[in-house]
């Protein structure tokens, strides 16, 4: 406090301490976003595991698809033309108006997703109790949970009001990552079916890594297994090969499952379908759900977690950069070398 008062006396008064620290906040805040910008693209020029794969992808990959996937909208439109209608969930509604869309909803169960983000998703489903709902004033990049009686047309109306004020992943000067994708979408509200499995369960992730067509890996997630009397769920994922076999390997904060998990009933045509929905990329992640009786497709993701992904061990997202074969820019041409050299061999 004494600081304060000598700054503000060697300044001439309060307004000149308050113009000068108003100005420093500035060159800080502006520092930072320049110095994790400029991480970027180290990363980009020598890509050495998995995040540097999905830098350089944001700053190099043009393919026209990629907007696409980025749009939950048009990605519907590309299933249905690869895949067949039967891949996705029922759409109730879609539009731009979030008290259109809070008034157009059903009473009991749905989802809703907003078009072209990460996160922005609203579970509403008698299947979540009070223990583990968020309510409707949780994070707008979050996903929100809620049962029906915890939710009202106002709060709807607010929730998704928040969301279509979200400004999109595309680039603009000073913004710390670049995901190119998403530069021509427009925002939307979509409300699906609520999926639920055939012992009347909510879904689980299935998370399909495939490089140049092929899955080489799946994260297998379960958000909404049973908890314990008077305990909350928790996140549990384990990375496993595309035969079911765990890698030893966990993804983010989240913990194993104690046993491994039950093999998807569907598992081979949800990988038929993951790598026909992944032909003409070098790099997709396609989230699926097994209804038992149906596969549905959820989302077809360009740069998971925005190339901020963390994985235990360290060296496994080494091991990913080696999947990875990328045909356009500065390293199109090592691709192409290495791909000669092993069709010589």
């Amino acid at each position: 406090m004494r600081l304060k008062v000598a700054v503000r006396r060697l300044l001439g008064g309060k307004r000149a301490y308050r113009a000068l620290e108003f100005m420093w906040f500035i060159l800080t805040f502006r520092s930072h976003r320049w110095m994790a910008f400029t991480r970027m693209h180290l990363s980009a020029r020598t890509p050495r595991d998995f995040n540097g794969v999905l830098h350089y992808k944001m700053l190099y990959d043009r393919n026209p698809l990629l907007p696409v996937f980025a749009d939950k909208l048009s990605m519907r439109a590309f299933v249905v033309e690869r895949l067949g209608e039967s891949y996705l969930p029922r759409l109730i509604h879609v539009t731009q108006s979030a008290s259109e869309m809070a008034k157009s909803l059903p009473q009991s169960e749905f989802v809703v997703k907003l078009s072209n983000g990460s996160g922005s998703v609203l579970i509403c489903t008698r299947l979540i109790s009070a223990l583990d709902s968020t309510g409707l004033d949780c994070n707008p990049r979050s996903v929100c949970l809620a049962p029906p009686d915890h939710v009202s047309k106002d709060g709807l109306e607010r929730l998704f009001g928040a969301w279509m004020e979200l400004p999109n992943y595309a680039w603009y000067p000073g913004r710390r990552v670049v995901e190119w994708a998403y530069s021509a979408t427009i925002s939307h509200l979509l409300a699906e079916e609520l999926l639920v499995t055939e012992q009347k369960q909510l879904v689980q992730d299935l998370k399909f890594f495939t490089f140049s067509g092929r899955v080489r890996f799946i994260n297998f997630i379960s958000r909404h297994s049973t908890p314990h009397a008077g305990v909350q769920r928790q996140t549990l994922a384990d990375l496993l090969s595309p035969n079911w076999e765990r890698l030893g390997v966990t993804k983010e904060d989240w913990a194993p499952h104690p046993d491994l998990p039950e093999r998807p009933r569907n598992l081979e045509n949800m990988i038929k379908a993951a790598e026909e929905l992944s032909r003409g990329t070098d790099f997709l992640r396609v989230d699926m759900y097994d209804l038992g009786s149906r596969i549905i497709v959820g989302e077809l993701t360009n740069y998971p977690m925005a190339g901020k992904n963390t994985f235990r061990p360290a060296s496994f997202s080494t091991v990913i950069r080696q999947m990875w074969c990328p045909t356009y820019g500065p390293l199109a041409e090592a691709t192409m070398h290495r791909s000669a050299l092993r069709h010589h061999e």
